[in-house]
């Protein structure tokens, strides 16, 4: 179906570029357990269900933050070009999910992009306004005289940080907290066949090991959906970090075959149950239309010379640091709408969407020398000219009429209008009979009050 696409795609290929704008969404790196801890000792340190001591719930591990800084070394190096040495808030934006594994990674990747002594130098006419306007201790005229002219240590760099605006429907879609009715369908799709054969692989393999290691005598046990998501979660935790796991290996499994194992049921988890092809197109349609934007903004601004200054309307370099589960519905969407495959992002896997113009044209550039590359971890899925990329993307992706039609239909959004027009007119109701009761009874102890003052001075008198 898209074989004239690709060979399109490959001859643009073949020409060399440079991005003029790209998009890179990114997993966060290796972290501790965030499901499944069952209990907390009193050094604040928590024990997960295969014996291994956290010191934190879910938080980025030392692992991780290498992976982050790494990829970041590799932007800095792969797109020299296109940013300039010292952050510059018009070329990038970057935004996170507000969990700290996420924000952390960000600022990893930030690092390797931005390393120290990069940053700003101050001037010595500067240096007399860098004070602020506390009385100075003498360990902080040692630290100042330490800096000299550098802005902050070794001349590192610091790089806001933006946080996903929920109001926004950026990354929360797939949630039936924001999007309730696909609570049912998650349901109806955890309850799938390709599970009940992944419970009776899971059983055949290692089903009498795994009940005696975690002493369960329900035979339920390992074909609940949740029980088997959260022990193949925590697992990866504990084995991508290097945790100690030879209790585990004692009870009779290998830990590569159950790798394996639990691989599968993320990778079901995610791209069946959790998130399909629809919930895929329905959640990242807010944010491909933003970056639809983004690139019709740079196309407008490199066809027409690039001399005005870009903003955060118009910026060279977007990234989004989330989830697996914020990955998975844009790998869905590309799957609907280009026939591409699906990845399991892993701890610190990225997908990029660079715009591209081909170097050396002789001629005035026209909208059909633009192309986009998608790739994901640095393997190219799709190579595309942009006229064709926005109207395939454009006859799929979901308008905010449509989608808000979806997550609140017009039935359940006027019984919840009626329910809360119920609530406020009752509240005022009751508002009104508190305040008149509160009125007469004011009233009753003025009065009250005034005859006893007056009986009183009569009686004085």
């Amino acid at each position: 179906m898209y074989i004239h696409l690709y060979l399109f795609n490959l001859l643009l290929f073949l020409i060399t570029s440079e991005p003029i704008f790209v998009f890179e969404h990114f997993r966060h790196g290796s972290r501790a357990p965030g499901f499944g801890l069952i209990k907390e000792n009193p050094m604040g340190e928590y024990t997960d269900r295969y014996g291994v001591v956290w010191k934190s719930n879910g938080e980025l591990t030392g692992i991780g933050l290498r992976m982050e800084y790494t990829l970041g070394v590799r932007n800095r190096y792969k797109y020299k070009k296109l940013l300039s040495t010292i952050f510059d808030p018009k070329e990038l934006l970057v935004v996170s999910s507000s969990l700290n594994r996420a924000l952390t990674s960000a600022q990893a990747q930030l690092e390797g992009m931005f390393p120290p002594l990069t940053g700003i130098e101050l001037k010595d006419k500067e240096l007399e306004n860098s004070i602020p306007p506390i009385p100075m201790t003498e360990t902080m005229k040692k630290e100042i005289k330490n800096l000299g002219n550098n802005a902050l240590p070794e001349k590192i760099q610091i790089v806001p940080i933006h946080i996903f605006n929920e109001k926004e429907f950026e990354h929360i879609l797939s949630k039936p907290s924001a999007c309730p009715p696909l609570g049912k369908l998650k349901d109806e799709l955890r309850n799938a066949n390709v599970f009940k054969e992944f419970y009776i692989k899971l059983n055949n393999t290692y089903g009498k090991e795994l009940m005696a290691f975690f002493k369960e005598n329900n035979t339920d046990f390992l074909f609940d959906y949740f029980n088997v998501f959260f022990m193949c979660d925590v697992f990866l935790a504990d084995y991508y970090n290097d945790r100690n796991l030879s209790a585990f290996e004692n009870a009779g499994i290998n830990l590569t075959i159950f790798k394996d194992l639990a691989y599968e049921m993320k990778n079901l988890f995610l791209f069946t149950s959790e998130c399909n092809e629809e919930i895929g197109v329905l959640a990242t349609s807010p944010s491909i239309k933003k970056i639809i934007k983004w690139m019709d903004n740079r196309i407008n601004r490199d066809m027409n010379g690039g001399n005005e200054e870009s903003n955060y309307q118009e910026p060279k370099f977007v990234m989004y640091s989330g989830h697996d589960m914020t990955l998975a519905p844009f790998e869905l969407f590309f799957k609907k709408a280009f026939g591409t495959k699906t990845k399991f992002p892993e701890f610190g896997s990225n997908m990029f969407l660079e715009l591209h113009k081909p170097d050396n044209i002789n001629r005035k550039t026209t909208l059909n020398d633009y192309y986009v590359v998608y790739q994901i971890d640095d393997e190219i899925l799709l190579n595309i000219s942009y006229i064709n990329f926005k109207k395939r993307i454009n006859d799929i992706v979901w308008s905010d009429e449509r989608i808000l039609q979806h997550c609140q239909p017009p039935f359940e959004g006027r019984i919840v209008l009626v329910v809360v027009a119920g609530v406020i007119v009752i509240s005022f109701a009751l508002f009104l009979t508190a305040s008149v009761l509160c009125f007469n009874t004011v009233k009753n102890k003025k009065s009250k009050r005034y005859h006893s003052i007056n009986n009183k001075e009569k009686y004085l008198l």
